[in-house]
């Protein structure tokens, strides 16, 4: 019976202390934390498309939007803008095969 308060009484100032650590790594972690930046707004220049085009598809990769227009007459067109900067970088024209 003896042994079983002694471990009782072990356990229990573990669980005390293991607590009062993960309180101050806590607290630690709190004062510590750097202060983000603060974002600057993002004002980027309108992408215009084609009168009568749709947003077929959008997928991105490295860095930049690849959007797919599908034009009014049936053709697709790629437009390509940069992420970061909001520019659009190009175009690539798709036209079906004859």
């Amino acid at each position: 019976m003896r042994g079983v308060t002694i471990l009782a009484t072990i356990m229990g100032i573990m669980l005390i202390v293991g607590t009062a650590v993960l309180i101050a790594v806590i607290i630690g972690r709190i004062k510590h934390h750097p202060v983000s930046p603060v974002a600057r707004p993002y004002l980027a220049a309108p992408i215009t498309i084609p009168h009568g085009a749709r947003i077929a598809t959008m997928m991105t990769d490295a860095g930049r939007l690849i959007v797919d227009l599908a034009l009014p007459r049936g053709d697709h067109e790629l437009v390509v803008i940069n992420l970061a900067t909001g520019a659009r970088i190009g175009t690539i024209a798709l036209h079906a095969a004859p």
